[in-house]
């Protein structure tokens, strides 16, 4: 039964419960996102409403505290969701992980981390599915340049599927619908914007074999 939970929880691209201090040990899994953010800007004559969409390489970025057109290492700076593994009740996070690197030192930052989640889940012709929602609560970033470039603390919903069940040599698929508010910082033409816009269809997957693990 918690290899089932183990599936949807996985939809809510990351989590963290409190833990004992005994070492924990991860898979991570490469992340998809596109996220198309709306912000109504109220004009003296007009409203405009400000688009943005941001992928997995502009989370990295923001996360990273740089600006979201930077050049992302794909082998260096993934973002990715970390499972961890042999244990009931399980930490999940989104971060940006490196494969390079040794140990914990492997999670470059937390991205993210899951609060509440409502799923049901079962076996169907001998593999492990759920749905359900759950919902994501991102970090404020610390790295690089935060008063420039950063994601702020808020909280989005999840509602999708999974299919799977997260270990060292698993495939698992997860997707989802993402909603809600998202804030973040961002300076282009010399300006510098706070943006706390809505999510309009979002959407985020999981696909594939880990590309790494580390333990902390």
């Amino acid at each position: 039964m918690r290899a089932h939970r183990l599936i949807f929880v996985s939809i809510a691209v990351v989590l963290l419960w409190p833990r004992s201090s005994v070492a924990a040990d991860f898979v991570v899994y490469a992340v998809k996102a596109k996220l198309p953010v709306e912000q109504v800007e109220v004009g003296s004559f007009l409203d405009t409403v400000l688009e943005r969409t941001i992928k997995q390489n502009e989370i990295v970025n923001l996360a990273l505290g740089r600006s979201p057109g930077t050049k992302v290492d794909k082998k260096t700076e993934i973002l990715g969701l970390a499972v961890e593994t042999g244990v009931a009740d399980p930490q999940w996070k989104l971060v940006v992980f490196d494969p390079t690197k040794a140990g914990a030192a492997r999670v470059t930052t937390v991205v993210a981390t899951t609060g509440a989640v409502d799923i049901e889940s079962g076996v169907v012709k001998n593999e492990s599915q759920g749905q359900g929602t759950a919902t994501v609560d991102v970090q404020e970033t610390s790295l690089g340049e935060p008063s420039a470039y950063a994601l702020h603390s808020s909280t989005v919903s999840l509602t999708g599927f999974g299919k799977g069940a997260p270990s060292a040599d698993s495939k698992l698929t997860v997707k989802v619908q993402v909603a809600g508010r998202l804030s973040f910082t961002d300076t282009w033409d010399g300006s510098t914007t706070r943006i706390d816009g809505f999510i309009v269809n979002g959407k985020a997957s999981v696909g594939g074999k880990p590309v790494g693990a580390y333990s902390e």
